[in-house]
């Protein structure tokens, strides 16, 4: 039998592989992919990114696709696909890239002006105040350029590295889910994290537990879920 070892290494492949998948009964694809030989497993996780481009929304079962080695069906041309490309303002790869960055510490430099030091000699403003508007400002640099760029209507160019795991975010109505639009606010306020300035009538966001009954926790746990997924990939430093 496999050693342990391998064992091993092939489970966490397919569970990475998996995740980008989502469709189909786990197990039934489980058992496929130790059926796959070494070779097909290394060319499946290398060709499905391409083979999501090109199918868009597949909605065959991870076992079928695996068992008929669908991955060889993409066409050559479509291998090669762009790895970058333009992220809609608050549209899943934008929201998703958004996210992403705002998960890391705050990289972007504080700094106080000699108005800023009279403003607190002068007890108009503390300290702790201002570092926390200047780092909603500036503390995350991707964030504020993608700020900066959908006020002047300019596009946004990204990796598409994220494509596959904000494909699940779901559309939230500015209209008509105002609730759950304030609880992802709440969310980045108590993170310290600056919220989008909203320009579209619909944004993307991990999706929550349809029957969560505390939209705060459901908030919180979408999050959790959609950066360990992009963790676990090694896509958490998408820029």
């Amino acid at each position: 039998g496999l050693a342990k070892i391998d064992r091993k290494k092939i489970e966490r492949d397919f569970t990475l592989w998996y995740a980008t998948w989502k469709r189909g009964e786990v197990e039934y694809a489980r058992n496929a992919w130790f059926a796959l030989s070494p070779e097909e497993r290394v060319e499946c996780i290398e060709k499905t990114p391409a083979y999501l481009r090109w199918v868009k929304a597949p909605d065959m079962a991870a076992a079928s696709f695996l068992k008929s080695r669908h991955w060889r069906d993409v066409p050559e041309e479509a291998i090669a696909a762009p790895s970058r490309g333009i992220a809609k303002v608050c549209g899943k790869l934008w929201m998703g890239t958004r996210l992403a960055a705002l998960s890391k510490e705050p990289t972007g430099r504080i700094i106080f002006t000699t108005f800023d030091e009279q403003e607190i000699a002068a007890g108009r403003a503390t300290r702790e105040a201002l570092v926390h508007s200047k780092r909603l400002e500036h503390g995350w640099p991707l964030v504020t350029t993608m700020r900066d760029l959908a006020r002047r209507k300019e596009p946004f160019v990204t990796s598409l590295g994220l494509l596959p795991f904000v494909s699940d975010f779901q559309g939230v109505s500015q209209i008509r889910d105002r609730q759950l639009i304030d609880a992802w606010a709440a969310l980045h306020e108590r993170r310290g994290w600056p919220f989008i300035e909203f320009v579209a009538e619909w944004t993307y966001f991990p999706p929550i537990d349809p029957n969560a009954s505390d939209l705060d926790q459901a908030v919180e746990d979408a999050l959790t879920a959609f950066l360990s997924t992009i963790s676990e990939a090694g896509h958490d430093d998408a820029a």
